[in-house]
């Protein structure tokens, strides 16, 4: 997964399922301006594997105003 972020800040993005249960924090922390590459191993917040079917990356950034950025792009994971 490849990102873009344009002001620093505070970068979280986390998966979700259809049920829009959160199942995997993949990054909470500062981050400067640029473009980043992030790879999802398909495993949950608990270790264990994901079944394959759709789910949604959440992207989040909040500059140091206090402004948030978010975004949320769907995705399939195919074993």
């Amino acid at each position: 997964m490849r990102y873009q972020i344009s002001e620093q800040g505070i970068v979280s993005l986390k998966i979700y399922n259809l049920l829009g249960q959160e199942v995997k924090l993949l990054l909470e922390k500062k981050q400067a301006p640029g473009v980043y590459s992030l790879k999802w191993n398909g495993m949950n917040n608990l270790g264990l594997s994901v079944p394959s079917g759709v789910y949604f990356l959440s992207i989040e950034v909040k500059n140091d105003k206090g402004v948030v950025f978010s975004q949320i792009k769907k995705m399939t994971l195919l074993r």
